[in-house]
């Protein structure tokens, strides 16, 4: 009963490593609302299955489950990394068309 269960938990953890896959590479971020309901559901599974079985027993799957959580979290930080760039690109090209206009309406 407890390797369906894990197989459950293995599938949304690959599940959020492909729709990250997906917004890193294209920017599809309608994608974040569905890894957002996987993350929780995977809360309330550690929670559940905790409880059900004792942390002792689950100690031989975090093993397993390292290497996705840790590509998860790289891809994480390239997404965050990628869109505070274009926030900071952005933000110097609106300074610059407001400096712009300035000396534009003090030319006048």
């Amino acid at each position: 009963m407890i390797e369906q269960e894990i197989a459950v938990i293995r599938n949304k953890f690959q599940n959020i490593n492909r729709r990250l896959t997906k917004i890193s590479e294209g920017g599809d971020n309608s994608q974040i609302s569905k890894i957002e309901s996987e993350m929780l559901f995977l809360e309330k599974e550690k929670k559940r299955l905790t409880d059900k079985y004792g942390s002792e027993n689950l100690k031989k799957y975090n093993l397993e489950f390292d290497p996705v959580i840790k590509q998860i979290l790289e891809k994480l930080d390239n997404i965050v990394e990628k869109y505070t760039s274009e926030r900071d690109t952005t933000a110097a090209n609106l300074k610059n068309y407001y400096n712009k206009k300035k000396l534009l309406n003090y030319s006048r």
